[in-house]
């Protein structure tokens, strides 16, 4: 009878000692949970806030005493050679100008600038894979500084884009053009091709 009681004893008092880990595990995983919930209602909060920022970027990135400056080339070829249109798809604004001869944006203000290019290409099913690259180049007192740099491998019979884009900073009179390898092989419709930048500050 002593042992069945003994027995009995070591039982229950094994159910209490899970019955107090469960509780404790319990109060933890709740614990838990509402740390996990808070963590994500403030993600959500800074989420919120970066999106309201981005789209605010236009007027809350300058200061009110400059103007808002920005620019969008659309790239043709004519004769095989890429130009950029200064016809109605060509937004200047602000202290920027296009200059023609050497296809390049000159800003008249010093800052920091967004700079982006896309180009497409097209390698003909009759020609071997192109090994086409793509840069943002400066000009400096010695000629042309590449800034951004991107290299595509196109197969033959088939058509692809590069995009690049960066936040280079720019003096007054300062230049960026679009530098690129394999002309004969970028697309011709003007749709495909572009150039701008945007000043940030």
């Amino acid at each position: 009878m002593n042992d069945m009681n003994k027995t009995a004893n070591n039982v229950m008092n094994g159910l209490n000692r899970n019955m107090s880990k469960l509780a404790v595990n319990s109060r933890l995983q709740d614990s838990s949970l509402y740390n996990i919930t808070e963590t994500v209602a403030t993600l959500n909060q800074i989420m919120n806030g970066l999106q309201a920022k981005v789209t605010d970027l236009p007027y809350l990135s300058r200061k009110a005493d400059i103007p808002l400056t920005l620019a969008r080339l659309r790239g043709r070829k004519d004769n095989n050679v890429l130009t950029w249109n200064d016809g109605r798809d060509l937004i200047l604004q602000g202290d920027v100008q296009y200059e023609n001869t050497e296809k390049c944006l000159r800003v008249k203000r010093e800052g920091h600038f967004l700079v982006y290019s896309q180009l497409c290409v097209f390698v003909p099913s009759t020609s071997s894979a192109v090994h086409f690259t793509q840069s943002i180049q400066r000009r400096i007192p010695t000629g042309w500084h590449r800034v951004l740099y991107k290299e595509l491998s196109v197969q033959r019979g088939r058509n692809d884009c590069t995009y690049m884009s960066g936040i280079v900073h720019l003096d007054k009179n300062d230049c960026v053009k679009v530098g690129f390898s394999d002309e004969e092989y970028i697309i011709s419709n003007h749709e495909y091709n572009s150039f701008g930048l945007y000043m940030l500050a």
